[in-house]
């Protein structure tokens, strides 16, 4: 399910010698930036806010899947936290985990929209490999586990598993998932997690 326009903007696959001028300069030629955030740990990514939705359009249509700073960069809608749906943090997302593949968000919901209303999808590009699903209900994300946990998917044995409930749970969830991933050298990818959570 594609993001809701808004005026803020995922600027993903950049470089990390990209800094915030850089970004402004480039993304100004399109309308007003009101905000400029840069990931530098893990690096590759970017945020870039427009005082308006069209704007923010105009941008998108021109920058995404282009080069950029010397890369191909991928733009797309993204929303603030509190601009979510308030009862996002109650609905069940699913770690897909192990994409051996290049894949978009439509490849994604082909096979996962057979177990649900799936409500939205978050690919990884840099670093790849991994992506989150979400449901409207518990039932329809764990048919999709029961169904797809360890089947062939986009280039081999992917990895499925709830990852969130409720809000009061999610403490609990991260401390014992950072246990988990840093045993097995995955700590990139609970980092860019959370900053989906922004």
């Amino acid at each position: 399910m594609p993001v809701k326009p808004s005026t803020r903007l995922f600027i993903g696959g950049i470089k990390r010698s990209v800094d915030k001028d850089e970004l402004t300069g480039e993304f100004g030629k399109y309308g007003s930036i009101v905000d400029v955030w840069i990931a530098y740990d893990p690096a590759g990514f970017a945020f870039v806010e427009f005082s308006t939705v069209e704007e923010a359009k105009k941008a998108l249509e021109a920058k995404h899947k282009t080069i950029c700073f010397g890369s191909e960069v991928r733009v797309e809608y993204t929303q603030r936290k509190e601009e979510k749906d308030e009862n996002s943090d109650d609905k069940p997302r699913l770690f897909i985990g192990n994409i051996k593949t290049a894949i978009e968000k439509e490849n994604l919901s082909a096979v996962f929209e057979q177990y649900g209303s799936v409500t939205d999808v978050w690919i990884a590009h840099n670093p790849p490999g991994f992506a989150f699903v979400q449901y409207d209900t518990m039932e329809e994300a764990q048919r999709a586990v029961d169904a797809c946990d360890g089947q062939e998917h986009f280039g081999g044995p992917i990895k499925v598993q709830i990852t969130n409930g409720k809000k009061d749970g999610r403490r609990k969830r991260f401390k014992d998932r950072r246990v988990e991933w840093q045993n097995n050298n995955r700590y990139v990818e609970l980092l860019s997690f959370l900053l989906w959570q922004l």
